[in-house]
């Protein structure tokens, strides 16, 4: 994945403790081409890599609906 730039170590600290505590995240995330900016309610599942990007998957609360989204698109994690 071009462009790719990895996150501070301590957002991604935060996400992987609250993957193995089952921790629910607020995470802001940036605007794409495709997307708006948006806040999402989560349930972070795992992070994993591909193509040089690592990608966190998880679950949103509201709908239940799985998907994933690379690291640097992620502008704030708090834990909720």
């Amino acid at each position: 994945m071009s462009g790719y730039k990895p996150p501070a170590c301590a957002a991604t600290d935060q996400i992987e403790a609250a993957i193995v505590r089952k921790r629910p995240l607020r995470l802001k995330l940036k605007e794409t081409v495709d997307l708006p900016a948006q806040t999402q309610e989560v349930d972070p599942l795992d992070i994993t890599a591909e193509g040089g990007a690592e990608l966190l998957h998880y679950r949103i609360r509201r709908s239940g609906l799985e998907t994933k989204v690379r690291l640097d698109r992620i502008l704030k994690v708090e834990e909720i």
